[in-house]
């Protein structure tokens, strides 16, 4: 075979491994609207600010901090991140020369009145596909991109870990803060009650008003009793984001004094699409579908193997390594599918609507992140101005409690009206409590929704 018959077999097959059957990626246009509808204050986006410098606690921050080092749903994500690792390593090696060793001895009589004879016979086997069509280019390629999704998805469970942590530390707060308010108020009620029992054993108030004022503790009592076990609730459900099963839940005595006062986002919406690790995940997954299916449609296509093989060869196992027991052999295979009932272009077929999942999924996700940064907004924005409302609330209510008790004890208001008042300010009490918490849960919520505090260009540069 002349120099210039196997240069051009040479350059015909590098010609066609190069040919890729993989469509070109191109993210999926979402219309995006130019800036957040809600209106925000220009500054430093919280998404570019690390999570210990949003939750300026330091009990959040070492619970945070534990359940980043403990829980599950974090361990499980870097499992599979080893397990993405793993099969991008197995999937590539298709695109090497295999190299086997082998070693056969046989014996066997052959009749015909020879003596039984041994063969023995030692050899390596090269076998190699050619990567005709980059069938297993893409085929790696695909895997790549899922473990950088899979890495993503490592930051997308902490993200939400941190979140879920901030969000039930506030609950548990709140729920102390309604706790220390329905004791202060049963035990108030107590006093009120034992009072009115004094004036209706000495016949100035009617049994009426004692069973009214009965009623007034008891209810606090129950509302009591319901608060105790939503805060232990709580506590249980936190436990789990630290990975434990027991232990106490050490926390501030009191939110308001740690507002958390941050500018808003002034990214534009599109940057969620860099910074959202869900998203990232989404669009690597997305990747690996156009390239299984450039793989698919390969493997309706020729394939060429070359095989080889060296080593050592006897009829007699005393003298293999004998000058004359030296064997090799050098072939190729070219397999073509051509009748099988249509299964390679069902597999095409399949992995074409694959990516359309995939990319449906994507798109899907891009108009729900931008609804829960705006959600979030008009969350943070509403609550804030919500709390003001009910501080002033509860300012008016204790006012109106100690001049309606006045005019009871005096003679000029009945007690219908002093419980009227007592119960607009212990639910208004309960409110600020509970708004303070959402505002402050609306805040984790916003951090979550920009996909706040990491690098995204960290992952791309490992």
């Amino acid at each position: 075979m002349s120099i210039c018959y196997r240069l051009c077999i040479a350059i015909f097959l590098f010609v066609i491994s190069a040919c890729n059957f993989a469509p070109d990626y191109e993210r999926p246009d979402v219309p995006l609207p130019v800036t957040y509808t809600e209106p925000h204050v220009d500054g430093t986006s919280i998404a570019n600010i690390p999570w210990w410098s949003v939750f300026a606690d330091e009990k959040l921050q070492l619970l945070i901090k534990e359940a980043l080092a403990n829980n599950k749903d974090v361990g499980l994500a870097m499992a599979r991140i080893e397990e993405s690792k793993a099969i991008v390593t197995f999937t590539r090696s298709d695109q090497f020369p295999f190299l086997n060793a082998r070693a056969d001895y046989g014996r066997g009589d052959l009749g015909l009145e020879l003596p039984a004879a041994g063969s023995l016979s030692i050899l390596g086997e090269l076998t190699f596909e050619v990567d005709l069509w980059s069938k297993l280019r893409n085929a790696t390629q695909a895997q790549r991109a899922l473990l950088l999704s899979s890495t993503y998805g490592l930051q997308t469970t902490i993200i939400s870990l941190i979140s879920q942590v901030a969000e039930l530390y506030f609950t548990l707060i709140d729920i102390d803060a309604r706790i220390a308010i329905s004791r202060e108020t049963v035990k108030n009620r107590r006093v009120a009650k034992d009072i009115i029992a004094q004036r209706f054993q000495k016949g100035i108030v009617s049994e009426l008003e004692l069973n009214q004022a009965q009623i007034e503790e008891i209810t606090v009592q129950v509302n009591l009793i319901a608060l105790e076990r939503a805060q232990k609730l709580a506590e249980h459900a936190l436990w789990v984001l630290l990975g434990k099963t027991s232990g106490g839940i050490e926390r501030k005595a009191s939110f308001y004094a740690n507002a958390i006062t941050l500018s808003m986002p002034s990214d534009v919406p599109a940057a969620i699409l860099q910074r959202r690790p869900d998203l990232l995940a989404l669009e690597e997954n997305l990747k690996a579908q156009f390239s299984l299916e450039g793989s698919a449609i390969a493997q309706r296509l020729p394939s060429l193997q070359i095989l080889g093989t060296l080593g050592l060869a006897s009829v007699s196992s005393t003298d293999v390594f004998g000058n004359d027991t030296q064997t090799w052999s050098i072939g190729g295979s070219l397999f073509s599918p051509l009748l099988n009932y249509g299964k390679n272009e069902a597999r095409v077929d399949a992995q074409k609507a694959r990516v359309e999942q995939a990319k449906r999924i994507y798109e899907d996700a891009v108009i729900k992140s931008v609804r829960e940064v705006e959600d979030s907004l008009i969350e943070i924005q509403t609550y804030e101005r919500e709390f003001k409302q009910r501080r002033e609330q509860i300012k008016v209510s204790r006012n109106a409690n100690i001049l309606t008790r006045a005019r009871y004890d005096n003679g000029v208001a009945t007690y219908v009206e002093v419980l009227d008042i007592e119960r607009s300010r212990y639910t208004a009490e309960l409110d600020a409590s509970l708004t303070y918490r959402r505002y402050l849960t609306s805040l984790a919520k916003l951090y979550r929704a920009l996909g706040g505090g990491w690098d995204p260009e960290a992952i791309v540069r490992k």
